[in-house]
């Protein structure tokens, strides 16, 4: 059985390890995976990536997001949605990793609500020390993504 694996990550641009890793999981030989990666218009933000590991050919950059949208968690998640259904026959995916509790989970927990794909969701240090110190009002977004899992 071939696993198709739809990995959401809005932060592939900040570290290497987010190639390496889909790269590492491609390289099995029943999976197949694709990485979201929604980012705001060239010229905006910083790639701190190697240009190859932007292109890579499993990497679907689509630059949907504006800077403005950071500030409404709710309205990028919509967004988000919105490109990924654009982008994708999303019943083809059978699994989905999400790469990050917030930003990437929510819309993990929105396809999984639609679609009943099963997702994962990678927990990072800023997810705990910030969005849940600071921004208080996802808490329980939060847990929801997380028990959903």
């Amino acid at each position: 059985m071939k696993h198709n694996i739809l990995h959401i990550n809005s932060n592939f641009n900040q570290s290497n390890i987010h190639y390496e890793l889909t790269s590492a999981f491609n390289n099995e030989e029943h999976v197949d995976g694709r990485v979201f990666f929604p980012s705001i218009k060239r010229g905006e933000i910083k790639d701190f990536n190697k240009a190859e590991y932007n292109n890579a050919e499993f990497v679907d950059r689509i630059y949907c997001l504006q800077p403005w949208e950071k500030y409404f968690f709710y309205a990028r998640n919509y967004h988000m949605y919105k490109e990924v259904l654009k982008k994708y026959e999303i019943e083809k995916f059978n699994y989905i990793i999400a790469h990050s509790l917030f930003s990437n989970g929510n819309l993990a927990l929105t396809l999984k609500k639609k679609f009943k794909i099963k997702y994962m969701v990678i927990v990072k240090n800023t997810d705990v020390n910030s969005y849940f110190k600071k921004r208080f009002l996802l808490r329980k977004k939060g847990i929801e993504i997380l028990k959903n899992a």
